[in-house]
């Protein structure tokens, strides 16, 4: 009988802890190194070093409708120094740089769908 297979990670790569079931979308800032993800359960955005292994570099945002406020973020992009969100539970695009700061937020009204 063949002895169950385990998958540990390799050397150099990163492992984010299960601490935060609902992961979603991964950006990775152009200097290679911070990598961002959306903790859609806690409504935040959560900045990780790549090269620490994942060490936590810090999180923003919470639940709620102003600009810098989350609803169930999903997706994330980089574009130049500006980190772009789906804000699924609140039907918009919201554009942070990289002081966490809201830039610009964009939504279609619900009465649009």
């Amino acid at each position: 009988m063949t002895p169950p297979c385990s998958l540990q990670p390799a050397p150099g790569l990163i492992h984010l802890p299960p601490s935060s079931p609902r992961r979603y979308g991964l950006a990775i800032a152009p200097n290679g190194r911070t990598l961002f993800f959306a903790d859609s359960r806690m409504h935040r955005i959560v900045e990780v070093d790549g090269y620490t292994g994942g060490a936590l570099v810090g999180s923003w945002g919470r639940h709620g409708v102003a600009p810098g406020e989350l609803d169930h973020p999903r997706g994330l992009t980089i574009h130049g120094s500006e980190l772009i969100v789906a804000d699924r539970g609140n039907h918009r695009l919201q554009v942070f740089d990289v002081s966490h700061a809201v830039h610009f937020s964009a939504s279609r009204s619900r009465a649009a769908r």
